[in-house]
């Protein structure tokens, strides 16, 4: 019997946050298969900057909010658009590359995601919490930033969740009007709340994942 090959992918991920944090350890379990498939974050915590010093050794990706702060949301996807554009004429042969992972206005929007469709805009950055509860089934005192209730809510995710939030953000992102768009001083380009790009770069981790033999 011809024994199958090992595949293992290793990401370096810099958030911002014990949400994103936990939500990537959860997402690598739900697609590792050990030992024939193992998928790993090193993650660590800070901003864009930090992928400086990852080198071109694997991908990297930064997942980081709007947080209605235009000036450091634009400096961290700036620079993750710079460092892929540097990464990927180093390294064209193995294709490695640097992924912005955003969302406007914050993480909670991409969780909120996994199940059920939400396009309005909100005012603040804690305007996702009482939907967040809701569409997990918490308490309405539930703090959504403890890592017992994030737990609670990683619980609840499958990976075809993970699929429905993709197609929910794409259907975000399809909806944009030209009128939406934001470009920061380096010409890199967002739209108004609610936007990210995040799923973007779950769509093509996956994909990857799924189709290693």
């Amino acid at each position: 019997m011809e024994k199958r090959k090992r595949y293992k992918k290793t990401v370096f991920c810099v958030v911002e946050g014990q949400q994103e944090e936990l939500y990537l350890k959860h997402l690598a379990n739900l697609l590792t298969d050990f030992p024939t498939k193992v998928v790993k974050f090193n993650i660590v915590k800070g901003n864009a900057d930090k992928l400086r010093g990852n080198g071109i050794e694997y991908d990297s990706a930064c997942v980081f909010d709007h947080d209605f702060d235009d000036a450091l949301f634009s400096k961290n996807l700036e620079t993750c658009i710079e460092l892929d554009r540097k990464f990927s004429r180093k390294s064209r042969e193995n294709g490695h590359r640097v992924h912005h992972a955003f969302s406007n206005v914050c993480f909670d929007l991409w969780l909120l995601l996994h199940k059920r469709d939400f396009k309005s805009p909100i005012n603040t950055t804690d305007g996702y919490v009482k939907e967040i509860r809701k569409a997990f089934d918490l308490p309405d005192d539930a703090d959504i930033k403890s890592k017992k209730t994030i737990e609670e809510i990683l619980g609840q995710i499958t990976l075809d969740d993970v699929y429905d939030a993709i197609s929910r953000a794409e259907s975000i992102k399809e909806s944009k009007l030209g009128r939406d768009l934001h470009r920061t001083s380096k010409g890199a380009e967002y739209y108004d709340n609610p936007d990210m790009s995040i799923h973007i770069f779950m769509k093509e981790l996956i994909s990857e994942v799924i189709e290693s033999k």
